[in-house]
């Protein structure tokens, strides 16, 4: 949180950072701010989980539960390679780590999260990284011996944060929201249906503003097929209003073509 409130430009979006508990009783407190949030349920965009980085070693990778499942696969895999460390993919999905923890609340709300742990590489050739930390999952685990005398490695403890940091940076800074990869078994299972589009602007050689729809990202419309190469549309100013004279896209739903979109926007964003 000191990292993101001294940036000199600050995120596009805003960053909340949730500390929350009883994870182990049944993941009550994330459960709760999943279903009553403290902003609108709407605005959460996604979801990053820290939860019990096992910093025993100097990582060399990571790895991000669940991105396979959205765009946040993306966002993770550009701050990992900005960051000099390597991500790797679930190595053991018989252990269903995606459902265990608490971002899982928010993806049962419909919030494409992920679950960054440690991965099982070590900068240092002498570790054996995923022995090691395997061998703390069973010693020390939900154990009293999991206490402040064991081994902390401090250079592993400031990767970690500064690969977080990067990847709400990423996110934060987004032009799109994260979204649901179509095939996603839990984005068809909770994902709320949604279109986005978004919309690029130019001046012609006439001095007017001109509009086009660039994408249109649809999760969870069946009926969606396609959408037609969008053109340029007129945009006249006039009373602090911006009127689209004519169409900027056309979309194709059950073979039928249907025109997007005709409006009136009262700001000039």
């Amino acid at each position: 949180a000191r990292m993101f409130a001294s940036l000199p430009v600050k995120p596009k979006r805003s960053i909340l950072f949730v500390a929350v508990t009883a994870e182990e009783k049944g993941l009550l407190g994330s459960d709760y701010y999943a279903q009553i949030p403290t902003v609108p349920a709407e605005n959460i965009v996604a979801n990053v989980n820290l939860d019990m980085p096992i910093l025993t070693f100097d990582f060399a990778d990571v790895i991000a539960f669940g991105a396979e499942h959205s765009s946040m696969q993306q966002y993770v895999a550009d701050a990992t390679a900005s960051q000099g460390i390597a991500l790797t993919d679930d190595p053991w999905p018989e252990m269903n780590l995606f459902t265990r923890s608490d971002h899982y609340s928010f993806v049962k709300q419909g919030i494409p999260s992920i679950f960054l742990v440690t991965g099982i590489t070590s900068n240092d050739p002498k570790d054996d990284a995923e022995n090691m930390l395997m061998n703390f999952l069973k010693t020390h685990y939900h154990s009293p011996s999991d206490d402040l005398y064991q081994p902390f490695n401090w250079t592993a403890a400031y990767n970690f944060t500064q690969v977080n940091f990067a990847i709400g940076l990423e996110v934060g800074n987004a032009a799109q929201r994260p979204m649901w990869n179509a095939d996603s078994f839990f984005g068809q299972t909770f994902g709320k249906s949604y279109k986005h589009a978004y919309f690029q602007g130019r001046t012609n050689v006439a001095g007017y503003r001109q509009v086009k729809l660039v994408s249109l990202n649809v999760f969870g419309d069946d009926d969606f097929i396609g959408l037609i190469e969008p053109e340029w549309s007129l945009v006249i100013r006039k009373d602090q209003c911006l009127f689209y004279g004519g169409f900027v896209a056309t979309l194709v739903r059950d073979h039928r073509e249907f025109l997007l979109c005709r409006f009136c926007a009262t700001s000039s964003g």
